[in-house]
C-alpha cells in the first residue's frame, strides 16, 4: 500500500504540472455539456429527461477522462519506456497501475460533481441526492475501470490510441441514445449512461444486462490487468 501511496502522490504531482491536460480532460467536457444544456434545456421538461440527460453526461465524462487518463496515459509512460523503470523501482507493475487508476479515479469524481452541480442548476433540480448519487457511481465503478487498460494492449503509438479514442468517443456519445435492436449495449457510452441512469433512479429500474456487462467488464479489466506488458509494443 505504502508503493501505492508514493506512486499516487508522484502521479497527482506530475498531473498538477501538466496544466494543458488537465484542462483538456477535466474541463474541456464539462464546459460542452454547458453549452449544450443551454441550447437544448428547454427541450427538458419531464425529471426524467433531465436525469438521462445527466447519466448522459456523467457517462461522456467518464469515458474522456478515463481512456485519456488511464489507456493513453499508461500507453504513453510505456512508450518513453518509464513504465519499466518504475515496475523495476517498485518490484512489480501493480502498485503504478493501481496508482494511476485512483488518482484518474479521484479527477474522475470531482469533474462528476463539479458537471452535476452545474446541470442541476441550469435544469433546476439540484439536490444534495444528486451529489450523493455520484458519489456510489463512481465507487461503484472503480472495479471496472480497469477495463480501459484493455485500450492500453492495442499495438499503437500513444498518440494514434489518443486520436482514435477521441473519435470513437464522439461517435458512441451520438449513438448513446439510440436503440439499435440489443446492439446499442455494444457501445460503452450507453452501458455507462444506463449504469447511471440506474444509480440516479435510485436503483428502481433494474436491468439484468447492466449487472451482466459489469461483471463482463470486470473480468476484460482484469485480464488486460495481468496481460499488459511493460514494454512498449510500438518502440523498440
Amino acid at each position: 500500500m505504502s508503493k501505492i501511496g508514493s506512486f499516487f502522490i508522484f502521479h497527482a504531482k506530475a498531473l498538477m504540472k501538466d496544466k494543458i491536460t488537465l484542462i483538456w480532460i477535466l474541463l474541456l467536457p464539462i464546459f460542452l455539456i454547458v453549452i449544450n444544456l443551454f441550447v437544448s434545456g428547454e427541450i427538458l421538461k419531464s425529471m426524467d429527461q433531465k436525469l438521462t440527460a445527466i447519466a448522459l453526461f456523467l457517462s461522456f465524462i467518464t469515458m474522456m477522462i478515463l481512456l485519456n487518463g488511464i489507456a493513453i496515459e499508461i500507453a504513453n509512460i510505456r512508450e518513453q519506456g518509464a513504465l519499466k523503470s518504475y515496475v523495476m523501482l517498485a518490484g512489480s507493475k501493480y502498485p503504478f497501475l493501481f496508482a494511476i487508476i485512483l488518482s484518474q479515479m479521484i479527477v474522475l469524481f470531482i469533474s462528476l460533481e463539479v458537471m452535476t452541480i452545474l446541470t442541476s442548476l441550469v435544469l433546476n433540480i439540484f439536490s444534495l441526492k444528486l451529489l450523493l448519487y455520484v458519489v456510489i457511481y463512481t465507487i461503484l465503478l472503480l472495479p471496472i475501470s480497469v477495463i480501459f487498460l484493455a485500450i492500453a494492449l492495442l499495438p499503437f503509438k500513444a498518440s494514434s490510441l489518443a486520436t482514435i479514442s477521441s473519435i470513437i468517443t464522439i461517435i458512441f456519445y451520438y449513438f448513446s441514445n439510440s436503440h439499435l435492436y440489443g446492439f446499442e449495449w455494444l457501445n460503452p457510452l450507453y452501458f455507462f449512461r444506463s449504469f447511471g441512469l440506474l444509480i440516479l433512479n435510485n436503483f428502481t429500474d433494474f436491468n439484468g444486462l447492466i449487472l451482466l456487462i459489469y461483471v463482463l467488464y470486470f473480468l476484460i479489466g482484469y485480464i488486460s490487468l495481468v496481460k499488459l506488458d511493460i514494454n512498449s509494443k510500438t518502440i523498440r
